[in-house]
């Protein structure tokens, strides 16, 4: 697992290689980049067949972020334009239907900055009107004899016992 520090904005290159696996990646012949934080996500899906050209299918979030270079056995790819959002685990994990799934090169990126504001929608609160000030006033005098009530008892009653 190899740390990574970048700032809001910033650009991160990560690569996804055969140096970083356990065993051999020969027979894969696709490659899922996930990203792990809250859940896991897909970042982009690598896939070479040969004879035909390589298909790289960047996730929504990160389209026109993504840039990569190489090829499955040897790939670097770019996350441009980072958010706070962007912190997390990312690992390759190479697939063949056949075998199964092989995870390599993990990173651990945290990306330094302000998180963006989510803002949800605000509700007003309902306007004053005839109908709530009779209730306002009953609450403030129930309040108020309550009060009254519990510092006679107190002075009163307590002393005697």
């Amino acid at each position: 697992n190899i740390a990574v520090y970048r700032e809001s904005g910033e650009n991160v290159t990560l690569e996804c290689s055969s140096a970083g696996c356990p065993s051999s990646i020969e027979a894969y012949n696709g490659m899922y980049q996930y990203h792990d934080y809250k859940e896991r996500e897909e970042v982009f899906f690598y896939y070479s067949i040969p004879g035909s050209p390589d298909k790289i299918t960047p996730r929504e979030r990160y389209k026109n972020r993504i840039q990569t270079n190489g090829s499955l056995k040897n790939l670097s790819f770019t996350i441009s334009n980072l958010t706070v959002d962007d912190s997390g685990f990312y690992s390759c994990v190479y697939k063949n239907i056949a075998i199964g799934e092989l995870q390599c090169n993990v990173y651990t990126l945290l990306v330094i900055g302000v998180a963006p504001c989510y803002r949800s929608e605000i509700v007003p609160l309902a306007p004053a009107n005839e109908k709530t000030l009779p209730l306002v006033l009953i609450i403030i005098a129930t309040c108020a004899i309550s009060t009254l009530v519990t510092m006679i008892f107190i002075l009163v009653i307590v002393p005697r016992v």
